[in-house]
């Protein structure tokens, strides 16, 4: 009985098709670090709220739902394009999730910025972001990608630091 079984399967699966494999994700990680001449909580105090992101991304930010720098606050980015969540924070950083599917052709994304005392006088902006790029087998397209996104946030950086050693507003 079990030998009829095993050669039903088979034939089934020849007839069926075997299932596909999966292909290998294409998760890509960036890491971004800027130095600061400004205390860690100074440059936290000017940076660090969740909607600053808007001044810094050039891109219109309200929060939707919770409360500013607490787990679970909601904002929703550049008119209802992206919604993030926030998933975990510290005194001086905070990690968000953005849904599946708010990005064509991406999945999975994670963000977290922080800011790291250095001395007394001075600090490190770190931005690190994982994310799962759809397009896998387009590994130009996949490199294209991730190098804008690099580039974005890395001038988001520098216009991070440049609001932080400004003058107090």
């Amino acid at each position: 009985m079990m030998k009829a079984y095993a050669m039903w399967m088979a034939a089934g699966m020849a007839v069926l098709g075997a299932p596909a494999m999966a292909e290998t994700p294409a998760y890509q990680t960036i890491h971004l670090e800027q130095d600061v001449a400004r205390p860690a909580a100074q440059v936290w105090a000017r940076i660090g709220r969740f909607c600053d992101i808007g001044e810094w991304l050039h891109v219109p930010c309200r929060l939707v739902a919770g409360k500013d720098g607490e787990v679970g606050a909601v904002r929703d980015l550049n008119n209802g394009r992206m919604i993030e969540v926030i998933v975990g924070r510290t005194d001086l950083s905070y990690a968000y999730a953005m849904p599946d599917g708010m990005l064509e052709g991406q999945g999975f994304y994670h963000g977290n910025l922080a800011v790291v005392p250095v001395t007394k006088s001075t600090s490190r902006i770190v931005y690190s972001i994982l994310y799962l790029d759809k397009g896998a087998g387009d590994e130009a397209g996949i490199r294209e990608r991730r190098e804008k996104r690099e580039q974005r946030f890395g001038e988001a950086l520098k216009t991070m630091k440049a609001l932080s050693e400004a003058k107090p507003r």
